[in-house]
């Protein structure tokens, strides 16, 4: 049994072996035929993109990292987006706060002018009586 698991596990071990040395010749070969198109348009374009897809195909912790940094940047967005949404969000209840306000104090300022009036009506009211009263 012992035997069997070994030879069952480096046979796993060797076809895993190969696929990796598959995928990776396969890299390497779109990244060849990548290289030549793109070193009609430009060499400095091609030299990069060589060197990119050299560093990609060796080391995928690097491909990790950089979907790790796009994760970091997409939730950095989203915290950005949620702050100015609280900013929106805390202008609009100011702005209904200063509406309010100015609703209570347009309400005042027609209730003293009430007041006001009133005051002054009685104030002619009662000067025409006491005219009228140093007449008679």
């Amino acid at each position: 049994d012992g035997l069997i698991l070994r030879d069952a596990v480096s046979r796993w071990r060797d076809s895993v072996q190969s696929e990796c040395k598959a995928r990776a010749k396969r890299e390497r070969m779109k990244a060849q035929a990548a290289a030549r198109m793109l070193e009609s348009a430009s060499g400095v374009l091609a030299a990069s993109f060589d060197a990119w897809h050299k560093q990609v195909s060796a080391n995928i912790r690097g491909q990790l990292q950089t979907a790790h940094r796009r994760a970091e940047d997409a939730r950095a967005l989203v915290r950005q987006q949620a702050k100015q949404d609280r900013r929106r969000v805390l202008e609009v209840l100011e702005r209904q706060q200063l509406a309010a306000r100015l609703q209570e104090s347009c309400c005042l300022l027609r209730a003293w002018r009430g007041q006001t009036e009133r005051a002054e009506a009685a104030s002619r009211s009662r000067q025409r009586r006491a005219h009228q009263a140093a007449l008679t």
